[in-house]
């Protein structure tokens, strides 16, 4: 029932992020073929927010993802059969109300980054079209009309758009830090306000709670969400005295890529020493590794997506919320399963239940021991490549793996 809860919340996402873009090329189209003059600028922008949403409103695409209305069909449903979602009731609706807050953070981001970069849209067209208007004055002493004279080179519009995406949300959710007793902002060496370079971030969650960047990732795709339990993180924080929100957009698939963004990060360094995970997460392979452990599996692949059609087994892809692991044909393209996360708590509960035996938890030591093993194993295979094989074989990334190898 859940998968198809997040299935549904991953296409509302999709469309969220597409609905500005589409209403701007209708407006657009229109403005074409009429003379517009940049002191319209505001009526045209009040247009677009009329037709989508205002920068600090919620998406009304949010509605559309209401929990009780989804347990409320479920429980029609069930009721079809003799029994009610009672029956399931308190594990059902905390997941259910987890999976929403979550969905309600992800359409928000979405909205807002897609909106942000559609207003950078308005902004080109309008310059644009003044400078072509100037030109066209210099070269005329007489005003010309017509939708010609007016009309947009359709290549410059791409660029102009290439460059909104490029910076998409210099509007977005923002962070202001707190001032001290001066008056001053808080620098970058206050205590509790400031700001830590991902670098930073990433040893103090590895030494305190052993996670990985996959793992700080979906921390990070959550936001400041409580009920999500997620970390905010702040782009170009040691420059701007409003820092942007990081988020995972997605405008093509070279954006399944969560990582990279995560270079670009800084964190309030109170928000990190305080942290709590809510959950733990894993990727595909560590997963598959883990599991391949047992003798009970002959097929771990096939057991895993029996898990997740089995409703007992949710994905947590940073970026699209779900892969090929769970949408293998879906219509739009998913990134692959290796690169999804997967939370330990139902893991757990699949070994539980299912009586799957697993070797029992490794000390960080004994972790360290097994990795410098397979290292050393790769190294003698061939040096070159040796540690990113090691890491790939473990599911975590190259850095991840050197910090642990190294680790006293």
């Amino acid at each position: 029932m859940l998968a198809a809860y997040r299935t549904w919340v991953a296409q509302v996402i999709e469309f969220t992020g597409a609905w500005p873009a589409a209403v701007w090329d209708a407006i657009a189209s229109i403005l074409d073929q009429v003379s517009t003059d940049s002191r319209e600028q505001e009526a045209i922008a009040g247009l677009l927010d009329t037709h989508v949403w205002r920068l600090d409103e919620t998406p009304w695409t949010i509605a559309w993802v209401d929990a009780d209305q989804f347990a409320d069909i479920v429980n029609r449903v069930l009721g079809q059969y003799g029994f009610g979602v009672d029956l399931i009731a308190e594990n059902f609706q905390a997941r259910l109300s987890q999976a929403a807050a979550c969905a309600h953070a992800g359409i928000a981001n979405r909205g807002r980054a897609a909106l942000a970069a559609t207003h950078i849209r308005l902004e080109e067209y309008l310059l644009i079209y003044n400078d072509r208007r100037r030109e066209s004055v210099g070269n005329s002493n007489t005003k010309t009309s017509g939708a010609n004279d007016l009309a947009i080179d359709q290549a410059e519009e791409m660029r102009a758009y290439e460059r909104a995406t490029a910076d998409q949300a210099s509007t977005r959710e923002f962070h202001k830090p707190s001032r001290n007793e001066s008056g001053s902002l808080a620098s970058l060496n206050d205590t509790e306000s400031r700001y830590i370079s991902y670098p930073q971030a990433m040893r103090l969650l590895n030494e305190r709670l052993d996670a990985t960047p996959e793992e700080l990732a979906v921390w990070v795709s959550l936001g400041s969400e409580p009920e999500c339990g997620g970390i905010p993180a702040y782009l170009e924080a040691n420059i701007r005295e409003r820092p942007r929100l990081l988020t995972f957009d997605c405008w093509s698939e070279a954006d399944f890529d969560y990582i990279a963004p995560l270079m670009s990060a800084w964190f309030v360094a109170k928000d990190i020493a305080q942290f709590d995970p809510g959950e733990r997460y894993i990727t595909y392979p560590a997963l598959f590794e883990r599991w391949s452990a047992s003798d009970q599996l002959p097929d771990v692949a096939a057991f895993i997506v029996a898990k997740v059609r089995e409703d007992r087994l949710h994905e947590s892809h940073p970026v699209t919320l779900q892969s090929q692991l769970s949408l293998p044909d879906y219509e739009y393209p998913r990134p692959p399963k290796e690169r999804t996360m997967l939370p330990l708590s139902e893991i757990r509960a699949i070994e539980h239940e299912d009586a799957i035996l697993v070797p029992a938890n490794e000390t960080a030591d004994e972790r360290k021991q097994r990795l410098q093993a397979w290292f050393e194993e790769e190294q003698r295979k061939n040096p070159r490549g040796a540690q990113m094989r090691t890491a790939k074989r473990e599911g975590i990334s190259r850095q991840t793996l050197s910090a642990i190898l190294k680790r006293d």
